[in-house]
């Protein structure tokens, strides 16, 4: 049976799963999408067949700014034509505003049923520890029916927002909720989405036999890592890379792995938030909504991140990491489509859409190629599997967890991104080779209406995988802030850990308003503190564990995990180097 604190979140599964499906039928039955089956136009919004070019909308800012759209030989302003475009950008005004108000209500319908079934739940538990007592009370007092009456209105106007201050969440109520499929999606979600779309760039550096052995190591070694939490958890019996490290190394210094997963998570946050922004900023125009950057952030935090990132089990996000599943796979045959079709190839539908410095540029023979250059593919590979900041709570959600169990269920999710990261790479370098992005989908036109809606659900994605490691994230933040705290049992108040998730949530979206380039502090967070919570504190805890508990030293064990720890450092020092240097 599960834990009844962990009953909320489970019950919140269908409402939070649902949204992101709903939002993604109402975006496309409720707004116009503009035609471009006219070839011969130069532009959606007018008429004129004579422009040479026409200069793409990019924002409203652009739109209202920009007098005259096309170039001509000789520049004439048609007022019926501004007039027009005028009227065109506040229709488009007009469904902005909407999407972010129907935004808006969702996100109070969501927190209004977060905070009924929370408290609903802690009725549920107080019936449950009365029952017995009422039981033996009933001889006694009087049972007429006003009295019950009573008693009933009494419990009913009790529903007051003090009691929600009484709620508390630990660690151990939400032990065993994941069953072995929610625990595959949930880690999928967690790695794949923002993972595969740098690795076709990488391919420009380094030749397909090299790339994908690689590849295949860092699944390995990651899937081994990820073991050996399972491993330091059984062994040691804490729960949390802070009790592990207490127990194993010194409880004077347990804030150094959690201050690691704090960083490396508002560093990958921070990079989520700035992805999904700028997806959205680009793709919302072929949806006849031109948002600015700025609106595209706020919005689609607003809903469905909030709500998301409240929920405390990871058990409640199976359904939103589901979709996340299914986009990608749609996102991965889309692009394998394009690579056989030649849509883009010289003399494609949609060669003509794309820059000159995207524009495909594939090698006859590009089979063996490494380098110094190559180091771009191995950061990006040593961080494509970054799952280990949730490795002790995937292990204590999972249903009858042991070591064993938790290795098979990260090799299949891990395995499971390990396929689509080849079929995207090769999809991706065998459509526009030498000059793939560093984010793949930016290769392709922005007419092309099957990979518009492969971006939609990229950016969903990214948007269901930022709860999954905000969770981390808040779990790590707590555990800081109650080595710090006079009474630790203070941060277990549900009502004080939601606060801290909005404060840390908007501490993130305010940064990805100000840091548009994240690139550099992203990589060099990657670089050194994924390397660190991946290879370094894993493999630190599980052999000091086995020489702390075990009586028996397995010699060849230790000194493996003393070489994997030495490979984090070597990975994090190449990171570094190829952030800055390449």
């Amino acid at each position: 049976r599960r834990p009844a604190a962990s009953s909320a979140c489970g019950d919140m599964v269908p409402i939070f799963g649902a949204f992101p499906v709903l939002w993604l039928q109402l975006a496309l039955l409720s707004y116009p999408i503009p035609t471009t089956a006219d070839s011969s136009k130069c532009c959606d919004i007018c008429d004129d067949n004579t422009c040479s070019a026409a200069v793409p909308i990019e924002s409203l800012q652009l739109l209202q700014a920009e007098a005259v759209l096309h170039t001509h030989d000789t520049v004439v302003v048609d007022t019926s034509k501004m007039d027009h475009r005028q009227q065109a950008t506040a229709a488009g005004g007009v469904r902005v505003a909407g999407l972010f108000m129907m935004l808006a209500v969702l996100c109070l319908i969501s927190l209004f049923m977060y905070v009924k079934a929370s408290m609903g739940e802690d009725h549920e538990e107080k019936d449950a520890s009365a029952q017995p007592r009422a039981a033996r009370d009933d001889s006694s007092i009087d049972a007429s029916p006003s009295r019950k009456e009573k008693r009933g209105f009494h419990r009913a106007a009790t529903v007051i927002v003090a009691e929600v201050k009484k709620r508390h969440w630990t660690i151990d109520d939400g032990t065993e909720t994941m069953s072995p499929f929610t625990f595959v999606v949930n880690m999928f979600a967690d790695l794949c989405p923002p993972g595969m779309l740098a690795l076709p760039s990488g391919l420009a550096t380094t030749g397909f036999v090299p790339g994908f052995a690689m590849l295949l190591v860092f699944y390995s070694l990651c899937v081994y890592s990820m073991y050996t939490i399972g491993k330091t958890t059984e062994i040691t019996g804490a729960r949390d890379f802070t009790g592990q490290w207490s127990c194993t190394i010194g409880p004077r210094t347990a804030w150094i792995p959690v201050a690691i997963v704090v960083i490396v998570c508002i560093g990958n946050c921070l990079a989520y938030s700035c992805f999904f922004a700028d997806i959205f900023f680009r793709l919302m125009p072929s949806f006849g909504m031109a948002m600015p950057r700025s609106l595209c952030l706020l919005a689609f935090t607003l809903f469905p991140l909030l709500p998301l990132c409240l929920l405390k089990n990871l058990s409640a996000l199976s359904n939103t990491s589901t979709f996340a599943l299914a986009a990608v796979v749609y996102t991965a045959f889309v692009m394998v489509l394009r690579a056989c079709d030649g849509s883009y190839a010289a003399g494609g539908v949609y060669f003509a859409d794309v820059p000159k410095a995207l524009a495909p540029d594939v090698p006859t023979n590009h089979l063996y190629g490494v380098g110094m250059q190559s180091l771009s593919l191995v950061n990006g590979m040593a961080i494509a599997f970054l799952s280990h900041y949730n490795g002790c709570k995937y292990y204590r959600e999972l249903e009858r967890h042991t070591p064993n169990r938790l290795l098979k269920c990260t090799a299949t999710a891990m395995g499971i991104s390990v396929l689509l990261y080849l079929i995207t790479m090769t999809a991706g370098f065998q459509t526009f080779g030498m000059n793939c992005n560093a984010v793949i989908l930016a290769n392709y036109s922005r007419n092309d209406w099957l990979v518009n809606m492969a971006r939609l659900g990229i950016g969903l994605s990214i948007i269901v995988s930022f709860p999954l490691m905000f969770s981390g994230l808040r779990e790590a933040a707590i555990a800081l802030l109650k080595r710090s705290s006079e009474n630790e049992s203070d941060w277990d108040m549900i009502l004080r850990q939601d606060v801290l998730s909005m404060c840390l949530l908007v501490l993130i979206t305010i940064l990805a308003l100000v840091m548009t380039d994240t690139g550099i502090v992203v990589g060099l967070v990657g670089a050194i503190c994924g390397s660190t919570i991946i290879y370094i504190v894993p493999c630190s805890l599980y052999a000091a564990s086995i020489q702390t508990f075990l009586t028996e030293h397995n010699s060849t064990t230790i000194m493996g995990l003393r070489l994997l720890t030495a490979l984090g450092v070597v990975l994090a020092v190449g990171g570094c180097y190829s952030t800055l240097f390449i």
